[in-house]
């Protein structure tokens, strides 16, 4: 079974008599791990073994919180004395921690992953990936191009308003202003003056006997 950083792992100790008598441990069984690289300790003091209930002493254990320790191998060594004899540093157990065999890609096409912190770098975009995208690969940015390159380069501009300002004006005169007629001339002249004065337009009145109509100067 794989063993990984932040994994536990038990180890067990078993003392027993090929005859099924009981043992007298006189002295409980403590543990160290060494890690095999450099032979050096991993826990500060060796660690105390529990005596499994209900085994008589047959049966010690200890779980191991592996933490951040460095990939690699490790052996558990114990101590103990039983029926008058004394064990010191006996090799119990090796284990490995890590992957350090597997050279290959692995779980290819697992559709479940752990949770990870951080994504591989390469898989993620870069601010100059961004910046390097060409909009005449995206068909989204070529349609929102097409519509704003019809917005004029200065939508509210006076020159633009300019035309419907000055019409607005005029409609505003020619409905509030005052009108006169002139019939000392022939034709009949009609004006339209601005409301603050001044001559919006003028216009021939003409009448007969079948039409009646405003001609504008």
């Amino acid at each position: 079974m794989p063993i990984y950083q932040g994994d536990n792992f038990s180890f067990s100790l078993s003392i027993t008599h090929a005859d099924g008598s009981l043992p007298s441990v006189t002295t409980s069984p403590t543990l160290q791990i060494i890690y095999l690289v450099d032979g050096s300790s991993v826990l500060g003091s060796p660690a105390s073994m529990t005596s499994v209930s209900g085994t008589n002493d047959q049966l010690w254990t200890y779980t191991w919180s592996i933490g951040t320790v460095q990939n690699g191998q490790y052996m558990a060594i114990v101590s103990y004395a039983a029926d008058g004899n004394t064990y010191n540093s006996i090799p119990l157990e090796k284990v490995t921690i890590g992957d350090s065999r597997i050279l290959g890609a692995v779980a290819l096409d697992s559709t479940v992953a752990k949770a990870a912190d951080v994504a591989l770098d390469s898989t993620v975009a870069h601010a100059t990936d961004v910046i390097a995208i060409s909009p005449e690969t995206s068909p989204t940015i070529l349609s929102i191009k097409a519509k704003t390159d019809l917005i004029p380069a200065d939508p509210t501009s006076m020159t633009l308003l300019a035309t419907p300002i000055s019409q607005v004006a005029d409609i505003w005169d020619s409905e509030l202003g005052s009108q006169t007629i002139d019939k000392t001339q022939n034709p009949a002249k009609y004006t339209k003056s601005r409301v603050g004065g001044g001559t919006l337009a003028t216009y021939d009145l003409t009448d007969d006997a079948t039409t009646s109509q405003r001609v504008k100067n």
